[in-house]
């Protein structure tokens, strides 16, 4: 199994969970309001909208359908601020 975590700006979420329905991806967690620093500086967010605010999406499936869901962020990524990272995963119930 991989698991895929993104965090990319709120205002992108939307679009993140449209290529996650389009992949069939059926499970996810979506963690809001991600602060951090990167190479687009510091992230802490605007208190009355959700402009410069982040969230964290977090993916976890097979490895063709990860691959899939990277291929469609990379091309969402060159409209909003984020990153992607990609793990090797062992899944316990």
């Amino acid at each position: 199994m991989k698991k895929l975590e993104i965090i990319i700006e709120t205002i992108g979420l939307n679009s993140v969970i449209r290529i996650l329905e389009k992949q069939n991806i059926s499970g996810y967690s979506i963690i809001e309001r991600v602060l951090g620093k990167g190479s687009s500086g510091l992230r802490q967010g605007g208190e009355l909208s959700n402009v410069m605010k982040n969230v964290l999406v977090i993916i976890v499936d097979e490895p063709d359908k990860i691959n899939l869901v990277v291929k469609e962020v990379k091309q969402l990524l060159k409209d909003f601020s984020g990153v992607m990272f990609i793990s090797d995963v062992e899944v316990e119930n």
